[in-house]
């Protein structure tokens, strides 16, 4: 090891003695691994994986024989981004609806009004947040979404108290 750290996440520069090869990996996965991990051995000269491409972008790649054998769907990327990409390309091309957390947060801002169905706070629309009323995260109607204040949505989440949809109170 030729670097320094502050903490586990920051780079550990290092050096293949045999290759020459530079890189740096978290510093958590270089001093903190386990006697039979090989997560610090030098990418380039001793790789056991396979050597495939990437989904999205052709780059190639190595993966280890197991996340190979893994794979149900055979798709392996370089990045989560390439990896997010490819999904969403696929998904529009079998005309799915992308049903995320920013659609429907959007579609309930769409259709109420923006405050807190139980208190009635509005000095912020950004901190409001959507709720599934019958807390089925599935359930993406626009009929079971409202928007609530960080507080009551805690509230309610955590089971403190119930949602009265037809009052609009606790």
């Amino acid at each position: 090891m030729n670097g320094e750290y502050k903490t586990r996440r920051d780079p550990l520069p290092l050096k293949c003695l045999d290759c020459g090869f530079e890189w740096a990996p978290p510093a958590a996965s270089v001093l903190y691994v386990s006697k039979n991990s090989s997560t610090h051995v030098c990418p380039q000269c001793n790789r056991t994986g396979l050597e495939t491409e990437c989904a999205y972008c052709g780059k190639k790649i190595y993966r280890s024989k197991s996340d190979v054998a893994k794979s149900k769907s055979g798709y392996f990327y370089c990045s989560i981004e390439c990896g997010n990409k490819h999904k969403n390309d696929l998904r529009e091309q079998n005309g799915e609806w992308i049903d995320s957390y920013s659609t429907y947060r959007r579609r309930a801002f769409e259709n109420n009004k923006h405050e807190c169905m139980v208190c009635g706070w509005n000095e912020d629309p950004r901190l409001l947040e959507a709720h599934h009323i019958d807390s089925n995260r599935e359930n993406n109607s626009n009929d079971n979404l409202c928007l609530l204040c960080p507080l009551c949505h805690r509230k309610i989440t955590l089971g403190y108290y119930e949602l009265d949809v037809s009052n609009k109170t606790l």
